[in-house]
């Protein structure tokens, strides 16, 4: 738990508005609206994204603020599940099926009606048996100095991130550079133009 430990690559944003008056009440219902919720439909490859608190990415029980919140900081961590075929096997297994059916027809080539049906037959055999890969990321909010730490600098859950944040809170978040507090424009545009400079969100879809 890098959050806990302080052993942690991380970025930083700025919270674009502070949360409203008695929050730890609102956000309970916050919380629990997005909190992560298992896909129910073994054969999709859905990326399902959602909440779960600090202690145990099974743990998505948010009705207590005392296990989410310790003044000035909310604190809890995005789960991120997928699941996916391997991509090699499917084709494999794909493969030899249409042979057989080849083998069983007596036919030289599978129409390609059939070659979709089989293929879609094994992915569907294949995610019904596979698991799904699970991420999780931490975040800390100090919502009396309005910046986050999020323990990821990935910019595919950076972005799923500040999506999910502003689903759940109606609030956006921009990212922070530690260029933005040299005064010099020049000098500042230098240093930015060795990261990724075209990170900031104000809500669902960048701007």
């Amino acid at each position: 738990m890098g959050l806990m430990t302080g052993a942690m690559s991380v970025r930083r944003f700025h919270v674009l508005e502070k949360p409203p008056t008695a929050f730890e009440v609102h956000y309970i219902d916050s919380f629990q609206d997005h909190a992560f919720r298992s896909n129910t439909d073994v054969l999709s490859e859905e990326i399902r994204c959602g909440w779960s608190t600090i202690h145990n990415l099974l743990d998505q029980d948010f009705s207590d603020s005392t296990r989410w919140y310790v003044e000035p900081f909310i604190y809890a961590q995005m789960r991120i599940d997928k699941k996916t075929v391997p991509s090699n096997y499917f084709r494999a297994k794909s493969k030899q099926k249409v042979e057989d059916w080849c083998v069983a027809n007596n036919k030289e080539k599978a129409p390609a009606k059939v070659r979709r049906e089989i293929k879609e037959q094994v992915k569907n055999e294949l995610l019904s048996k596979t698991l799904p890969k699970v991420k999780t990321v931490e975040f800390c909010w100090n919502v009396q100095e309005s910046y986050l730490i999020l323990h990821s600098t990935s910019r595919n859950v950076n972005e799923q991130f500040v999506k999910l944040f502003f689903e759940t809170f109606g609030i956006g978040l921009e990212i922070f550079y530690p260029s933005l507090l040299i005064p010099d424009d020049r000098t500042r545009a230098r240093m930015e133009s060795a990261h990724v400079s075209d990170m900031t969100f104000k809500g669902a879809d960048d701007e």
